[in-house]
């Protein structure tokens, strides 16, 4: 295990790129996430006005926290008894491993790629 990736009670956070293979982790990405979200090549803004394309776990992190937030929201509303570590494991049991490379390893990918709940 590799921390702070790997702490217990965190949903950290890896990058990934599109490859030619599929989803591939980010040179810079973190060891051990728990799920993984797009940090390569995301146009944000930029400094002084205007955009520009940044690599980092810090571009994939904002992915992850809206996630978190519709799935917030769809707890919410179905009644389910929301609390935290229900959010926590809607967030990563919907998380896939569709168009991942092959080669990628579990432990640098973690449960794959976050999604949103589906529309109702």
């Amino acid at each position: 295990m590799s921390l702070p990736a790997a702490a217990v009670g965190v949903v950290s956070v890896g990058a990934i790129g599109k490859g030619a293979a599929g989803y591939e982790m980010a040179p810079f990405s973190n060891s051990n996430p728990k799920l993984c979200a797009p940090g390569v090549g995301i146009v944000s803004a930029k400094c002084g006005g205007g955009l520009v394309a940044m690599d980092g776990t810090s571009m994939a992190a904002p992915h992850v926290t809206g996630a978190a937030v519709l799935w917030s929201e769809r707890l919410a509303q179905d009644n389910s008894g929301f609390d935290v570590e229900f959010l926590r494991a809607n967030l990563l049991t919907a998380c896939s491993l569709t168009g991942f490379a092959p080669f990628v390893k579990a432990t640098d990918r973690g449960r794959g790629l976050v999604h949103a709940p589906a529309a109702q």
